[in-house]
């Protein structure tokens, strides 16, 4: 109990200063649903070509927008630890009788709080707005994208793990956005890429994703039918808590500008 104390008391301080940048939590929610509005008409062509008739597009655009934007929480997670030592307190935490695990433990809860949120909101707003009708069973659209959101947590402090510079994070939140995005199918079917990148796609977090969300949305498929995508997904989170825990150093020192704070 003692443990998660330690990790609810820093939690709960980083979560008030999440709150604070309400501004960045709009523009997460804002700009997928400006690109779906957009972008909804011609991903209902292209799924009438793949086959499917009843398709209004919103099945491809909305997840796929949602996992691109979410992804720059990359950026906005990595402030939780990078103001600690902007903001010379990262020493003071040292100091205080915690552990590795209950620190990054701590740091990460209101990243996934915010990420489940987004995810929600986006989602919904998409059947209110755009029509998205969920064909297939609720709960597995759900467990893929908690799935995609654990994958999400544990590739921050991966990245949190390696930068030594906030630009440094800034620059994987922007490149991966754009990249996993088109990769992984959230920009344009897997079908449809050119065949030099098709075949990278299953190695990306996305195309594991977007291929979870397709078995729901337009296959109307259930929970069987999304075990391996998620399995992958959690996999690959397994993976990165293995790096984690190997390479995370307290005394590690990281610098950078945060522009405005």
């Amino acid at each position: 109990m003692g443990s998660l104390y330690r990790s609810y008391a820093i939690a709960r301080n980083d979560f008030e200063l999440l709150l604070r940048e309400s501004l960045f939590m709009i523009v997460l929610v804002a700009m997928p649903l400006v690109v779906i509005a957009f972008g909804q008409p011609a991903y209902s062509a292209v799924l009438h070509q793949e086959g499917y008739g009843s398709a209004n597009g919103a099945e491809q655009v909305v997840p796929g927008m949602a996992l691109m934007f979410v992804f720059f929480m990359v950026t906005f997670a990595g402030l939780a630890f990078f103001r600690e030592h902007m903001w010379n307190t990262w020493d003071r935490i040292r100091a205080l009788p915690v552990r590795n695990h209950e620190i990054m433990l701590g740091k990460v809860v209101p990243t996934f709080v915010i990420i489940c949120v987004q995810q929600t909101i986006v989602f919904t707003l998409g059947h209110f707005l755009f029509g998205l009708q969920v064909r297939g069973s609720v709960l597995a659209l759900i467990c893929v994208d908690l799935a995609f959101a654990i994958w999400l947590v544990t590739f921050i402090l991966a990245t949190v793990t390696v930068c030594r510079t906030f630009q440094q994070v800034l620059a994987v939140s922007n490149l991966g956005a754009i990249l996993l995005a088109g990769l992984g199918g959230a920009l344009a079917p897997v079908h449809d890429l050119p065949s030099w990148i098709s075949p990278l796609s299953p190695f990306t977090p996305t195309y594991w994703a977007m291929r979870g969300f397709n078995s729901v949305l337009l296959s109307g498929e259930g929970l069987s039918a999304v075990l391996l995508p998620i399995g992958v997904l959690l996999a690959g989170a397994a993976a990165l808590v293995i790096f984690v825990s190997v390479r995370f150093r307290l005394d590690t020192q990281k610098s950078g500008v945060l522009p405005g704070l």
